[in-house]
């Protein structure tokens, strides 16, 4: 199978900083060629052991093959989230093409690059040409970006786009409210009408937050680093957790999984926690001294977000109180409901290993 996967403009921060005005938050695209995630049939299924090169039936064969021959085009593939799919990918065997705002950005031996105008749907599009699928894991100020890759993926003729779709409920209309996500609601309606006509079929991967990003950039208002936590409201609401390396199987496991991961909606998560949960294993971990804690009120804080994103104002901070109110006031409650983990290859986390990352990551600094 053929991948794609575009890089985009944000990097992530070096270090933890009290003030989210400087963070980045990951986002990458990734794309598959359009020979391969057809529905399998059993009957070709000898091939795949065999390795056959048979063209009248390796459209319906490849998606199982232990030598899979996808290409991927990936947006942020120097990103958190993008480093973790093109890696994750490559030891899939799926061989990956990367798309590239501008030159000189290195990736892994074996791996296509094409710079591409991401501004042009028409660029996208001769960019995803012979590719089979493509995984979006884009996430920025551009309310029209999906939209562009979406009509550029089904221009291409391909099968199956992944939405970049990693974070929040995209079915949960309240945590889908904020203004910052009006362009993923339109994309996410658009990609399901089309697939309802046949013309591509999709996947969407929710997480929640990035478990070792947030402990790592303080995002979510806890900064292990310095010790400091500012509560959304009272702390409480329990909140899905996945680890970038889980969302990287969980994407590699959609593409392998082609037929039962058709035009469905999927929730994973390591740990399922509230932020004080979260901070009570970094206190037994890390000492519970010299905390400076303190509460938000997220009403007002989306409020104000809200009023600064219409004035013009579109940066981290204003978008990072929309979706930090999305995933810390909003119960998530279709990860407690469904056991997607186990199809995508996810694992959860015990509270042991959770507190080890929280020491690994607060030692990296050191």
């Amino acid at each position: 199978m053929y991948i794609g996967i575009a890089t985009a403009c944000f990097s992530e921060p070096e270090k933890t900083s009290s003030s989210h005005q400087n963070n980045r938050i990951p986002y990458t695209t990734t794309t598959l060629s359009n020979h391969t995630l057809h529905k399998i049939d059993t009957k070709h299924t000898s091939h795949v052991q065999q390795d056959h090169e048979c063209r009248n039936c390796r459209r319906k064969f490849i998606a199982t093959s232990t030598r899979r021959r996808w290409s991927t085009d990936m947006r942020q593939a120097t990103g958190s989230l993008g480093s973790e799919v093109l890696k994750g990918l490559l030891e899939a065997k799926f061989t990956v093409t990367v798309i590239s705002r501008k030159e000189g950005q290195k990736f892994p031996a074996g791996v296509s690059v094409k710079v591409v105008d991401t501004d042009s749907a028409a660029a996208i599009a001769e960019a995803l040409r012979g590719h089979d699928a493509i995984v979006d894991t884009t996430s920025g100020p551009d309310p029209t970006l999906q939209g562009r890759i979406i009509e550029a993926a089904v221009s291409a003729g391909v099968y199956r786009i992944v939405m970049g779709e990693f974070s929040v409920d995209p079915e949960d209309p309240v945590a889908r409210s904020p203004l910052f996500h009006h362009g993923k609601n339109q994309a996410y309606q658009h990609i399901k009408d089309l697939a309802a006509k046949g013309k591509i079929t999709y996947t969407t991967i929710s997480n929640g937050a990035f478990l070792d990003w947030n402990l790592r950039t303080g995002f979510i208002n806890i900064d292990i680093r310095s010790k400091k936590v500012h509560y959304m409201n009272d702390g409480m609401i329990p909140m899905a957790w996945t680890m970038l390396s889980s969302i990287s199987t969980a994407v590699a496991n959609v593409l392998k999984k082609a037929e039962e991961t058709e035009n469905r909606s999927f929730y994973i998560s390591s740990v399922i926690k509230s932020q004080k949960q979260m901070v009570a294993l970094a206190k037994e971990t890390l000492g519970s001294d010299g905390w400076e804690e303190s509460s938000q009120d997220m009403d007002q804080r989306l409020k104000a977000a809200t009023e600064a994103m219409m004035a013009g104002k579109i940066d981290m901070e204003v978008i990072g109180d929309m979706i930090r109110w999305s995933a810390g006031t909003v119960p998530a409650l279709r990860w407690e409901q469904l056991d997607d983990n186990k199809l995508l290859g996810v694992e959860r986390m015990n509270d042991d290993q959770v507190r080890r990352l929280i020491r690994d990551i607060a030692s990296e600094s050191k």
